[in-house]
């Protein structure tokens, strides 16, 4: 399975098609977030420099800021590493500002064709 990490989630990540899908997110802890990210050659999908070594002094594993397009699918996990504040519209975050946000983490599965199908029955 493919892991990425990433700063924040978008419909723009789900696929073109099917046009309908179903989705798990669930929240996960933190050393659940290193143990994924441990067991797996995970792909960053952190946008920016000072969140990408915030995560790396958190996790104690190496995250690289990667400003990439992610496009879930279902062999794709896809951790999410969400503030808990809204920040100021055009804040930039130095490192030092976003250790005082808190943060969660989710985990946002896409479900399987047959998973949905079954569920609208």
């Amino acid at each position: 399975m493919r892991v990425v990490i990433a700063n924040a989630f978008s419909l723009s990540m789900l696929p073109l098609s099917p046009t309908e899908v179903t989705l798990r997110v669930v929240e996960i802890s933190e050393e659940q977030v290193r143990q994924l990210l441990l067991s797996s050659r995970f792909e960053s999908a952190i946008g920016h420099e000072a969140t990408a070594t915030f995560l790396s002094k958190k996790l104690s594993i190496d995250i690289p800021a990667n400003r990439v397009k992610v496009t879930l699918d279902k062999d794709t996990a896809l951790i999410v590493m969400q503030l808990l504040q809204r920040l100021p519209e055009g804040k930039v975050l130095t490192e030092e500002e976003i250790a005082q946000i808190p943060v969660k983490f989710f985990l946002v599965l896409l479900l399987d064709e047959k998973y949905y199908k079954a569920r609208r029955e």
